[in-house]
């Protein structure tokens, strides 16, 4: 007689069936909770500072991932510098994505070397602006550039301007903008748009520039190294043939997964 699975059990083949369903791995090769080593922690919790769409399906592609492990995966609200400093001392467990510019002052976060997303890095000015920061070099000749503490590859990017305003947050930065404290706001595009929708201004309103574009990485605290060679392969399998986790995703047909 069959005993009944655990609620975990039951999550996991249901994780497995959606990534059959995607066609990005081979629906008979094993996916289980034991590819992990038996010290490995069961629960993972992952700071979050930004609600954009990017940051919504990549915590979707995530917890596939945790699930198909048998890890448990948990979210909580930091401000972006508080998230890094904590995800580094250990408090936390890990970034839910950075990219490499943390690397060399957070030495106790292993990146974890699937790259889940391309990002683009944008300077937003108002409509009727008559500025147009296509560069960041033009950007850097700005009267002022709004950046947000702790996001750690705009601070890269602008070292050494002498134009730059700090805020703490992006709903915040992005009503600087609005009011003309700011000439331009410099960041994610994607984290960018979601501000000015929360702030309930109109996209209209505002008129935005690529200036950079790069890949960004799951990263974990190096007490849990030991975790990252069975993430990497679930994160593989959901990227298949794809630059990137989220293109992998977003070719599938995934009901659930969040497209808007």
């Amino acid at each position: 007689m069959t005993g009944r699975r655990t609620l975990p059990e039951l999550w996991i083949s249901r994780v497995c069936a959606i990534l059959g369903s995607l066609m990005l791995v081979n629906t008979a090769m094993p996916c289980k909770a034991d590819e992990l080593p038996a010290t490995a922690k069961r629960s993972i919790i992952l700071p979050v500072f930004v609600d954009g769409l990017e940051m919504r399906q990549t915590r979707y592609a995530l917890e596939l991932a945790y699930a198909a492990l048998g890890i448990k995966l948990s979210f909580v609200n930091r401000p972006a510098l508080r998230a890094l400093i904590e995800a580094n001392d250990g408090q936390l467990d890990g970034e839910v994505v950075r990219d490499s510019s943390i690397e060399a002052g957070h030495p106790n976060l292993i990146k974890v070397d699937v790259p889940m997303f391309n990002y683009s890095g944008s300077a937003f000015v108002l409509k009727d602006s008559t500025e147009a920061p296509v560069s960041l070099e033009a950007a850097s000749r700005l009267p002022s550039v709004g950046i947000v503490r702790g996001a750690r590859r705009v601070e890269f990017e602008t070292r050494g301007w002498t134009n730059i305003v700090v805020i703490n947050d992006h709903a915040a930065a992005v009503r600087m903008l609005k009011i003309g404290r700011i000439t331009a706001l410099l960041g994610a595009y994607e984290v960018i748009k979601d501000a000015i929708l929360t702030n309930q201004f109109s996209e209209s309103d505002f008129r935005s520039y690529e200036v950079y574009t790069m890949q960004v990485f799951h990263y974990l605290h190096k007490n849990n190294a030991d975790i990252i060679p069975a993430l990497s392969t679930q994160l593989n399998k959901l990227k298949g043939n794809q630059a990137t986790v989220l293109d992998g995703l977003r070719a599938g047909k995934l009901k659930d997964f969040p497209r808007q």
